[in-house]
This record gives structure tokens, sequence and C-alpha cells, in this order.
């Protein structure tokens, strides 16, 4: 009788949540496992951003790999993605110092970052389970104003089948 188990890792970061890398997230799955499914989830990026030229706010992604691995064997890329993470833009001009100030505000969560995929990795018969590793990486918000300021979270889950 088949038997289903997740194995997951999350991260949370606060303060500047602008243009980085992510820490990565590796999850291995024990002797015989085959995965059935890898999913980002409980996602979320929220930032607050603002400066006085057009070019110090602007709009941000988030790329997503996956990297699926083998004992003795390099791993190889199971999937990539490069998500839009939504925001508001607001300008106000003030009279006093003929300056325009921007504001921008984010929120994304799993609907526009996150994936749920289905796959099969692995083998009953394979002494070592599959590894997955998941990078991701937030790119723009604009330049060389500060980063945007606020929270990231997301958890990385594997899904896999033991006999």
């Amino acid at each position: 009788m088949a038997t289903f188990t997740w194995v997951t890792g999350s991260q949370s970061l606060a303060g500047a949540v602008g243009a980085q890398i992510l820490p990565a997230i590796t999850l291995t799955t024990p002797p015989g496992a085959i995965v059935k499914r890898f999913q980002l989830r409980m996602c979320r990026h929220f930032s607050v951003q603002s400066g006085n030229g057009i070019n110090q706010v602007g709009p941000g992604s988030w790329s997503h790999g996956v990297e699926v691995g083998r004992f003795g064997h390099p791993p190889k890329s199971a999937f990539s993605s490069i998500r839009a993470i939504p925001g508001e833009m607001t300008a106000l001009y003030d009279p006093a110092t003929f300056e325009r100030i921007y504001g921008q505000f984010t929120q994304a969560g799993d609907v526009e970052i996150g994936f749920n995929l289905g796959c099969s990795y692995g083998k009953h018969t394979d002494p070592f389970g599959p590894t997955f590793i998941y990078t991701g990486e937030i790119d723009g918000f604009g330049a060389p104003a500060p980063p945007p300021n606020g929270e990231i979270d997301y958890t990385f889950a594997v899904l896999y089948e033991l006999l």
C-alpha cells in the first residue's frame, strides 16, 4: 500500500525586500521515494517604497527555479518561471519644491507567485530519493532609490510516494 507524505521548507524575510537573491530551500526525500508534486505555497510579497523621481519606483518580478537531483548525478532544471509582482503607484506634486513625490505599494500571494505542478521523479528501487532545490530572485523596483521595505514569506513543498 502506497503512502503519500509532504516535506516542506519555509523562509521569512523582513526589512529591505527589493532586488535580491532569496535563500534557497533544499528538500530531500527518503530512499525509494517517487515525487508526485512540487509547489510554492503560502507566498507573500508586501512592500512600500517612495522617492522623488519616477526612476526611483518601478515594477518588480519574482523569478523561480526548481532543480531535481539524485545522489552522484548533477541537478537538472525541473521548472523555471518569472512572475510579476503587482503594485500600485501614486504620484503627488509638491508646489513648494517643484518635485514629484512617488509612492509604490506591492502585494502578491499564492495566485500571483505560487505554483503547483505534478511530476514523477524517482524509482521505488532507487537507494537514494530525489533531492529538490528551490531558488528565487526578486528583481526590479527602481534605482537608485533605497529598496522597498516589507515582508517576503514562502514555503516550498514536495509530495512523495513510498510503497
